[in-house]
């Protein structure tokens, strides 16, 4: 038997050390030993458990530029209108179908107005950055002034948005498309993706796909969702992972709908509690 084993065995002995070196040295090796068995448990979570981690998307409009005159007047107005543009979109994800109807037609009309203002001003206006917490069968959204808990333990979400808190059921998850055989298209991020046909708001388009990532937008599917046919959301709910990039041309300007962080990551339980 090796000194070091015997050593060791001194440290780890449930009898009383003869001394205050090994005593001390004994109280910190265990210290150290449940710290590592704690730091083993969280990597085995993140290993074999679901995944655990931040996603975060940005949306923005690009336009080819006019070079009018009076670019500087109309770069205030684009930013007015891309603030109440998505303040719409915040309140309609949170009222019932008939107002989310109704409301919609605003999302339309600041959208349009949005378009033409960056054609003539070209260059790119962010539409929103949504961060999506994802924990399992958990997801928490924070999308400016709304915030979001969907749980498939129990089949609900709840929203918080403009003072007000709704409760409401989550719909059946949509099968997902198979994933494609062979090698992937390429890699975002660090994730290989496959292509997919979509169609968004009547645009026929592309959405690259990472199946090794889960899908928010069908874990968090609310059974309202189902009223909003040709929506983004309604778009990417049957797909096998996380889409991660989409584009497409709304006359001459462009949307482009894409994951700039992904951060896996064991988080807290308690993150996904409302206040």
């Amino acid at each position: 038997m090796s000194a070091a084993f015997i050593q060791w065995m001194k440290i780890f002995s449930v009898g009383s050390p003869s001394d205050q070196t090994s005593h001390v040295a004994r109280r910190t090796s265990h210290v150290v030993f449940r710290l590592i068995l704690v730091g083993l448990l969280l990597i085995s979570r993140l290993v074999a458990g679901e995944w655990s981690g931040i996603m975060v998307i940005q949306e923005s409009l690009i336009g080819p530029g006019t070079g009018t005159s009076e670019t500087g007047e109309l770069e205030a107005y684009k930013t007015q209108l891309a603030t109440r543009l998505k303040q719409a979109r915040d309140e309609q994800r949170t009222q019932p179908p008939m107002v989310a109807r109704i409301q919609r037609d605003d999302v339309a009309f600041f959208r349009v107005e949005l378009e033409r203002v960056v054609v003539a001003t070209g260059g790119a206006v962010k539409l929103s950055e949504n961060k999506y917490f994802i924990k399992g069968s958990k997801v928490l959204l924070h999308s400016g002034g709304l915030q979001m808990i969907a749980d498939r333990a129990i089949g609900q979400a709840v929203a918080i948005a403009g003072g007000r808190r709704d409760t409401v059921a989550l719909a059946p998850m949509t099968p997902p498309r198979p994933v494609p055989e062979g090698k992937p298209e390429t890699t975002i991020l660090g994730y290989g993706v496959f292509k997919y046909a979509v169609s968004v708001e009547g645009h026929d388009c592309q959405v690259l796909v990472a199946p090794d990532l889960p899908n928010p937008f069908s874990l968090a599917c609310t059974a309202t969702k189902g009223d909003d046919k040709g929506s983004l959301n309604q778009a990417l709910i049957d797909l096998p992972g996380m889409p991660l990039s989409l584009e497409y041309a709304s006359g001459d300007v462009r949307y482009r709908w894409e994951v700039v962080l992904v951060e896996k990551k064991l988080l807290d339980d308690k993150l996904f509690i409302l206040p």
